[in-house]
């Protein structure tokens, strides 16, 4: 009975004899056929070439399917900083005159708006400090 509680306290052979590279790229093919050999036999049977694709065999090699997924997601990523891009241009180039002027009059009115000058201290302290705290708290909540 000590012997049988003994080995359980050993370290486990895979933190003293680590796998290869080889050895786990040989592992995992071996579990990719035993799938692919089992999914082969179901009710409809599953082709290799399916269970491959699902398992992600050769991870590690280049993938055109993967390098095409994620240049979409970058491309996904950055599409709404290329659409107000392309906005704030056609707005430098006059494409649209009414849109232009129209941000003409909001970037005046935000450049000459008095609302800190024309309230009392007070109350522009009071707007201030409601919104230090409000960011600290969600600062607090982000970490």
């Amino acid at each position: 009975m000590l012997a049988q509680y003994g080995w359980a306290l050993r370290p486990k052979m895979h933190y003293t004899n680590p796998l290869s590279v080889r050895q786990l790229d040989y592992l995992r093919y071996q579990t990719m056929v035993i799938v692919a050999t089992r999914l082969g036999r179901a009710d409809p049977p599953l082709p290799r070439e399916v269970v491959e694709y699902m398992l992600d065999v050769d991870s590690h090699m280049f993938s055109l399917r993967r390098s095409k997924a994620n240049f979409y997601r970058i491309t996904s990523l950055f599409s709404g900083v290329v659409i107000v891009a392309k906005w704030f241009d056609d707005i430098c180039k006059w494409k649209n005159p009414l849109l232009t002027m129209l941000m003409h009059v909001v970037l005046l009115k935000i450049e000459f708006d008095t609302f800190p000058t024309s309230k009392p201290d007070d109350t522009v302290r009071l707007r201030y400090d409601r919104i230090r705290s409000l960011s600290g708290m969600v600062q607090t909540v982000l970490v």
